[in-house]
């Protein structure tokens, strides 16, 4: 009976989860949601509710860590894929409400100069940019 109860509610977390997954702005919140929710489905169904909370919190952890790592690839690619000419790189920032600030850099000798006249060596990440250009 109590091995029902928990399977069932394992099911309408997974499902709850599923539809949060939509609100996520990250890989890295997908994948500890998604991560979670099947760790807890797998170990309700193993084991009992002790696996559910162990199963879910490995899942979740390891979710975030794939995701963060997929979040880092995709940054990189911005800053590659966001080249127009070889003077000129527009780098995308990501913001807080899912939006994205476009930042284009012009080299100018040997660094780079953003729309405020500040000056890189290497072209910046979105990271490095966000503090001045992200919302």
């Amino acid at each position: 009976m109590l091995r029902k109860l928990i399977a069932t509610l394992t099911v309408l977390i997974i499902g709850l989860n599923l539809v949060l997954v939509s609100g996520c702005q990250t890989t890295a919140q997908t994948g500890a949601l998604v991560g979670g929710a099947a760790g807890a489905g797998i170990g309700a169904a193993v084991s009992d509710t002790k696996g559910a909370l162990i199963g879910g919190a490995l899942g979740a952890g390891g979710g975030y860590l794939v995701g963060h790592g997929m979040d880092k690839k995709d940054q990189s690619r911005e800053a590659v894929s966001g080249q127009q000419a070889s003077d000129t790189v527009t780098i995308k920032i990501p913001n807080e409400d899912g939006t994205t600030t476009p930042v284009t850099l012009k080299r100018s000798g040997d660094v780079w100069v953003g729309p405020k006249g500040e000056t890189y060596k290497n072209i910046p990440t979105s990271e490095e940019l966000r503090p001045t250009y992200g919302k």
